[in-house]
């Protein structure tokens, strides 16, 4: 097998991250797994890398990169105005959904934009604009990298949760994820829960009826409003989860604060906005070596002067140390920190 040695990873993280692995291998088709597998065990460690969009590596990996590039898509139509959807662990994601979209599949539209690939799209239960993909993916296919076995999770064997999964948890590190199946609709239903997602698709649609596409541009319009492309100031997305709070303590900070967001998570807690969090404390803009706070969206943390990783985690625990000592809330980084 073609395995490469001493790799920059700069190009395959969206941080921008000058790290280097030791070991690297890219992964086009399912039929090398066999073989692949073999080849696995003879490394220290693996790790399996998409897009690189909810990835900030430590230092240089000394082990083995396992790229995910594999790509293709089926479907297979069903009663009831649905359709079932296969996409391979390395399709783009924003690139997939807005093929669904374009072939009349809908439920997608409100995660457009959200960088990484299909088969990281499970992990951290991506959701954007009142949408979890959790609510979209009927089965997970994944092989175990111990075993060789091929496995089929079904959605309530993936333990979905807010941000996380299964496959977040260390335990499971050895499962690879190589496609995900998704439960879509022919029929649409407009999603607008989120005032600016909606103004937005009310002005572009100009009278006429909302569709799919148009949710998709509006989501579009307003995330490259609000966050940097990575492509031109690396970045990892949101960098911190929106914290859960019991419902006591988030009435307590509305009534300190009166434009603190509060959403209701369950029956006792809410859900509070990081970014307000992390903007009332005055740290938009605030930077740290080559690390900074977007000054566009404060739940972003940017590469903004040839970063370190260092730079990143000591950037990353001000801000909880902030946050925590102004607010007594703790807020929690939502990429993977790899060792």
């Amino acid at each position: 097998m073609n395995i490469q040695h001493n790799i920059a990873l700069k190009n395959y993280n969206t941080m921008g991250l000058a790290v280097f692995a030791k070991y690297f291998y890219k992964l086009t088709d399912n039929a090398q797994l066999p073989d692949l597998l073999k080849e696995i065990k003879k490394y220290p460690q693996t790790y399996f890398l998409g897009g690189g969009s909810n990835t900030v590596f430590l230092h240089d990996f000394d082990g083995l990169v396992l790229h995910l590039a594999t790509r293709g898509i089926e479907y297979q139509k069903t009663e009831n105005n649905q359709v079932l959807v296969t996409a391979q662990a390395g399709e783009n994601w924003h690139n997939f959904v807005q093929y669904t979209v374009q072939q009349g599949w809908f439920g997608l539209e409100n995660l457009s934009l959200i960088y990484g690939t299909v088969g990281a799209s499970p992990i951290q239960n991506i959701g954007a604009y009142g949408v979890e993909v959790k609510d979209r993916i009927r089965r997970v296919f994944a092989t175990d990298t111990q075993t060789g076995k091929s496995l089929i999770l079904h959605n309530h064997e993936c333990n979905f949760a807010y941000r996380n999964s299964i496959f977040r948890q260390p335990e499971n590190k050895h499962l690879l994820i190589t496609a995900v199946e998704f439960q879509l609709d022919t029929a649409f239903q407009p999603q607008l829960g989120y005032g600016d997602i909606a103004a937005t698709a009310e002005r572009m649609a100009n009278g006429k009826p909302i569709t799919a596409q148009i949710v998709a541009n509006a989501v579009i319009a307003t995330r490259q409003a609000k966050l940097p492309n990575p492509d031109e100031l690396g970045n990892a997305g949101s960098f911190f989860r929106n914290p859960i709070v019991s419902n006591a303590q988030a009435l307590e900070l509305k009534q300190q604060y009166s434009d603190m967001p509060i959403f209701a998570f369950d029956d006792k807690t809410s859900k509070l906005s990081a970014a307000k969090l992390i903007d009332l404390a005055g740290l938009k803009g605030f930077a740290l070596g080559g690390a900074a706070v977007y000054d566009k969206q404060p739940l972003v943390l940017v590469n903004q002067n040839n970063a370190t990783p260092q730079d990143i985690v000591d950037l990353c625990q001000y801000i909880q140390k902030v946050v925590q000592e102004k607010f007594a809330v703790s807020i929690q980084p939502e990429p993977v920190f790899v060792e």
